[in-house]
């Protein structure tokens, strides 16, 4: 089946298609709009040429009834709320009560207010308002976010008298002298919209120039042409690049209005969601892009003797570090890849195949050096990974860069279909002597007599810890990922529980995801501080969690820990001086026990966002029930290496699980590698 227009070209068997069809044999048949009825045009401007925007809400299950909106050429959603161009020459709507009218130039509304009617305008609806609302830019593309729309507004479709790059008359909004550029333009997604306004992200006093835009949250990527910013070498601080004719990314932060131009060549981008920093004391949002070594001033960034290669390098919008993969890349161009993501970032690592001629070496292990490898880089170790080769399947297609999702591999493969040709393992040897895996520790295996520990896929000894070589291993593996982390299982401390930070706090290969303990057996295993009468770490003081009990006391005099139990409130109120000593947004862990319920309950915050600019003072809050606020408060100066902990909650607990007096209640506050521990000193009942 295929379509052009209003028409679809299909073949059938069917015989009650079309009446007296009795030959027999499959026919073909064209399916186009009833002339005759006027419901086929939608917008009521008396034609049916018009490509119209269509939003319905499936949150809820099942679809609610579509909505026609307004005529679209193309649209951008997030958070409920849908960004669209609109383009004037699709003419008025008095069928669509949502679409908003304008005073008429020939025959078609003049959206942006320009005089003519040929833009296409950027327009905004939310779900909330069920409105459309008429931002008055003319502009070629648009991508929104939720929090803020940027658009590439279109000098040339503005009103003005500059016919430099645009013959009929345009304005230069970058200040380049012509009118033939498309610049970066952005707007907050504020309540009402109308209180806010269009603004250009500056650099040096000049708005950019633009060809291609994304927003996630409130970090916008584009890629300026040096040629359009009034033949600017964008690149050249960084590189011998000297010509003014490359593509250069550069990012804006919207919520502090900051503009970096990171000065390297990209042919595209994918910009990822904001996550958790590498240190866990912050947030991290990855922009994965493509530099081509030739238009990065001829450098070989990739160590392969030349510069002729592609090689993928990633910037961390939220720090301003940039770092090369020294790989080359080729975006994935197989049938079942999505065009928009050539490469694909997956909180702090980046998917993305390599052609191993371009980087002239064997990735897969495979004696060769002549396919295709699907690789993944780690933001955090600055390390790459080979994870499969990649060949096209004729019975069916596959994403090698899709994510995970029900029972399926890292590579769109059935569970279980052999797919990877891992390149080598990191092997560590841990004992001698054994026969069968049995013989073997926890998470190793027997391997000609000796014990052995598998940590990872590797290309070299250098992809391994310094305890572990890599061994060539041609057996065919798969490259399953059964718990959808985004890491294979051929490379994943613990395949079967998702722990995409790979955290290993013992050394063992195993992830503390799932390492095995058995709580309350009086053996203190694995990641236990202790187990009963296994309380060494803390002679009489292990809980029945099998974690030691706090025997940190503060010593503030005027210290309160007010909890409330009273009709299932849930409230802990505590407010004390303790002697952290320094904080730098470490994760914080507070929890409330009794003698008879350990805990009552207990909540982890990866990390406590620092507050304003002085560097003193760090805040976590929200409204949900549990842990609402999280306050600390740097008073070194008033006494040294003191900190002010605030904690509130509601609904945090049960009545019937805090049941025991005041002086027999603890609250708990684990800091970073410190904690604080203090009796109620107040109990509602």
């Amino acid at each position: 089946m295929f379509g052009a227009g209003d028409f679809a070209v299909f073949s059938s068997g069917a015989v009650n298609l079309v009446p007296g069809d009795g030959n027999g044999v499959e026919d073909v048949f064209i399916r186009g709009p009833d002339p005759a009825d006027p419901a086929a045009d939608i917008t009521g401007d008396g034609d049916r040429e018009d490509s119209v925007l269509t939003v319905l809400d499936a949150s809820g299950g099942a679809p609610s009834a579509p909505q026609p909106l307004c005529p679209a050429t193309s649209a951008s959603v997030a958070a409920g709320q849908v960004v669209f161009l609109r383009p004037e020459d699709a003419g008025p709507t008095p069928s669509l009560p949502h679409c908003p009218a304008a005073a008429l130039v020939d025959g078609n509304p003049d959206l942006s207010g320009d005089g003519d009617s040929s833009d296409e305008v950027v327009h905004f609806w939310s779900q909330s308002e069920n409105a459309v609302l008429n931002l008055g830019l003319a502009a070629r593309a648009v991508s929104a976010s939720g929090s803020w729309i940027a658009a590439l507004a279109s000098e040339c479709d503005q009103a003005g008298a500059i016919t430099a790059g645009c013959p009929a008359g345009g304005t230069d909004l970058n200040g380049d002298g012509d009118a033939g550029d498309l610049v970066l333009e952005v707007h907050e997604a504020c309540q009402p919209l109308a209180s806010c306004s269009w603004m250009q992200p500056l650099r040096a006093g000049s708005a950019q120039a633009a060809d291609s835009v994304d927003v996630e949250g409130s970090v916008v990527a584009v890629l300026t042409p040096e040629a359009a910013q009034g033949q600017e070498n964008l690149n050249g601080a960084s590189s011998p690049d000297t010509d003014a004719s490359d593509r250069v990314l550069q990012v804006f932060e919207a919520a502090t209005g900051t503009l970096t131009n990171v000065g390297q060549a990209a042919e595209e981008f994918v910009l990822g969601h904001e996550t958790t920093s590498c240190d866990g004391s912050g947030t991290m949002q990855l922009v994965a892009f493509r530099t081509s070594e030739a238009a990065q001033g001829g450098q070989d960034l990739n160590g392969d003797g030349d510069a002729t290669d592609d090689v993928l390098q990633v910037y961390d919008a939220k720090s301003g570090t940039l770092l090369s993969s020294g790989q080359a890349v080729t975006p994935c161009r197989l049938e079942a890849c999505n065009p928009r993501y050539p490469y694909r970032v997956f909180g702090r690592r980046v998917k993305f195949l390599t052609y191993e001629p371009d980087q002239g070496a064997d990735l897969d292990g495979d004696g060769t050096a002549t396919g295709l490898v699907l690789q993944s880089f780690d933001f955090c170790t600055a390390k790459t990974a080979s994870l499969s080769s990649v060949t096209e399947q004729s019975d069916r297609a596959f994403d090698p860069l899709s994510g995970s999702a029900g029972g399926e591999t890292s590579m769109g493969a059935t569970e279980g279909e052999t797919l990877m040709v891992e390149a080598g393992r990191c092997l560590e040897t841990i004992a001698t002597g054994c026969a069968t895996n049995a013989d073997c520790p926890s998470a190793s295996f027997c391997d000609v007599g000796l014990c052995k520990r598998e940590h990872g896929v590797c290309v070299t000894n250098a992809d391994c810890a310094p305890d572990s070589s890599c061994e060539a291993d041609l057996v065919v593996a798969t490259d399953i990922d059964a718990d959808v982390d985004n890491v294979p299982d051929s490379a994943d401390n613990c395949p079967e529980v998702a722990n995409d930070s790979q955290d290993e706090t013992l050394a063992t290969g195993v992830g503390d995801a799932c390492v095995p303990a058995v709580c309350g057996n009086d053996v203190t295993e694995s990641i236990e501080q202790c187990d009963g009468t296994d309380d060494a770490a803390c002679p009489g003081d292990c809980l029945s969690d099998c974690t030691c009990r706090c025997g940190q006391v503060p010593t503030d005099p005027k210290a309160k820990v007010i909890v409330k139990s009273k009709k299932a409130s849930g409230i802990v109120r505590v407010k004390m001086l303790v002697e952290l000593g320094v904080y730098s947004g470490e994760p914080v862990l507070v929890r409330l026990d009794d003698s008879d319920s350990t805990p009552i309950a207990i909540e982890s915050i990866p990390t406590v966002p620092a507050r304003g600019k002085s560097g003193k003072k760090w805040l976590y809050k929200q409204r949900d029930d549990g842990i609402q606020k999280i306050m600390i408060k740097d008073r070194t100066k008033k006494s040294p290496a003191t900190f002010l902990i605030v904690v509130k909650s509601k609904h945090w607990f049960s009545s019937a699980a805090a049941n025991q007096a005041a002086a027999a209640t603890d609250f708990t506050a684990v800091i970073g590698d410190r904690c604080f521990r203090h009796e109620a000193t107040k109990k509602i009942e």
